[in-house]
């Protein structure tokens, strides 16, 4: 990240860890906290992977409000930079990131569901090139739907497809976290920048295939 010096943790050939983006690099400490009341996770535990570094940035440029945000105080005067992934660190200090804590939607049981949790899931189906769950407002409450591509030599029927991919989320994922409804597509749509379009995918709210007699909707 350009705020913490572009560069906060790094490899060597002999230091790596399948999975992790690296170990903090010299007069750096990175961990994860909780979110919501600050506290330090412990290894393994998931939470906003922060960092204190002496190469960060002093400040967004007019915007306090921003920095302020973006900054952490802690009680023994460190200040930690707020990366916005989510993950964990490991006893040997390697990250793990897992995905963007913006990345979620607020369910019916009023807790946070991070969407990567149930892509991973529905990533277990080799037929799927990408996939992205979403959260949309239905009925007064926000619930996930998936929208996904499948691989070219995919030729598998796409209500047995929806099923076997409902089926596993079913068994891996909790009530709140399973998708409502799916929409196969030839391709998801790209903004200029190359990430995935989110606000379109939001506005796409027809054409979901929903899972029947599977599970009820949330």
């Amino acid at each position: 990240m350009c705020e913490l010096g572009s560069t906060a943790a790094t490899e060597s050939i002999t230091d790596r860890r399948l999975g992790s983006v690296g170990f903090p690099i010299r007069n750096a400490v990175a961990a994860a906290f909780d979110i919501d009341n600050n506290q330090e996770k412990k290894y393994y535990e998931r939470g906003e992977i922060r960092v204190v570094t002496n190469g960060r940035m002093k400040g967004y440029y007019k915007n306090p409000e921003a920095t302020k945000e973006f900054f952490y105080t802690d009680e023994n005067g460190n200040i930690w930079g707020c990366t916005g992934d989510v993950g964990y660190v490991d006893e040997d200090g390697f990250i793990y990131i897992l995905g963007r804590a913006n990345d979620s939607y607020i369910s019916s049981l009023n807790r946070t569901v991070y969407c990567f949790d149930v892509e991973d899931v529905i990533y277990h189906n080799s037929n799927i090139s990408r996939c992205k769950v979403i959260g949309i407002e239905f009925d007064g409450k926000t619930i996930p739907v998936a929208h996904i591509a499948l691989k070219d030599d995919c030729n598998i029927d796409t209500e047995q497809l929806i099923k076997e991919i409902h089926t596993e989320c079913v068994k891996c994922l909790d009530e709140d976290q399973i998708p409502c409804g799916y929409k196969i597509q030839k391709e998801l749509p790209i903004k200029n920048s190359g990430k995935l379009d989110i606000e379109l995918l939001k506005e796409d709210k027809s054409g979901y295939v929903k899972p029947v007699a599977l599970r009820k909707v949330v």
